[in-house]
């Protein structure tokens, strides 16, 4: 009895002791960097990876947009506007590839509206511009437009007017401006890519893994760039 009392013992002192391992279980550093990774990075798995090849892509299509909104450039304009739109695609580059995502292309387009005519580029193009600005202006009620641009067409108009612009000239430029503005990022990160950069500059637990303050550096220099070629495109459209 005594020798089935000691075992007895024995057995349950194991199975406490294992009790207490699985409670002081310590990750090792793996895992710890993999749930991190997880935790920080959410909605990973909704992108695809970037790559050098669809960038590529995209770029040759939006140049295309950029060519029907410059259009009614003057030569010294167009001079003006391509170091612009380099620095521009420079940065948006940067931005992709630091967040791995996949480039997208604006109006869904691929690498087949590259080979067609001149004459069906600027058709369709055309086209997603005008859809685009009917959805983001033309359609709008009055209180609407107002409620969606007032705020913003303030600082510009405040200063064309000093400059010497009357009110309406100073509104309707800085309304244009807007529109372009919005239009790039659109042609930029169409989709859902700018949500997804405004999630990763916020997320505290992207901070923890990533640099996010580069991220963030990034994207200022892009909006910045992207404002000076909103502003060339403004004077003629």
């Amino acid at each position: 009895m005594l020798y089935d009392d000691d075992n007895l013992i024995f057995e349950s002192a194991q199975t406490l002791q294992r009790i207490n391992d699985s409670k002081t279980y310590k990750k090792t550093l793996e895992e710890v960097v993999a749930e991190a990774k997880l935790k920080s990075d959410s909605g990973r798995y909704l992108f695809d990876e970037y790559d050098a090849e669809s960038f590529k892509t995209k770029i040759g299509i939006d140049l295309m947009f950029f060519e029907q909104l410059t259009q009614k450039l003057d030569e010294t304009q167009v001079l003006q506007v391509q170091p612009v739109l380099t620095k521009l695609y420079t940065i948006v580059r940067e931005l992709y590839e630091f967040t791995n995502i996949k480039p997208e292309v604006f109006g869904r387009f691929d690498e087949s509206i590259l080979s067609e005519s001149d004459e069906v580029v600027k058709r369709k193009l055309s086209k997603k511009i005008f859809t685009f600005l009917e959805n983001k202006y033309y359609n709008l009620t009055p209180a609407k437009k107002e409620q969606k641009y007032c705020d913003r067409v303030i600082p510009t108009s405040q200063h064309l007017m000093t400059e010497g612009a009357d009110s309406t000239e100073a509104v309707n430029f800085a309304l244009k401006e807007c529109l372009s503005e919005d239009l790039i990022s659109n042609i930029c990160f169409p989709f859902s890519i700018k949500p997804r950069l405004d999630y990763l500059m916020e997320n505290e637990a992207y901070a923890e893994i990533f640099d996010q303050d580069r991220l963030k550096e990034l994207y200022e220099n892009y909006t910045t760039t992207s404002k000076n070629v909103a502003r060339i495109i403004a004077t003629c459209v």
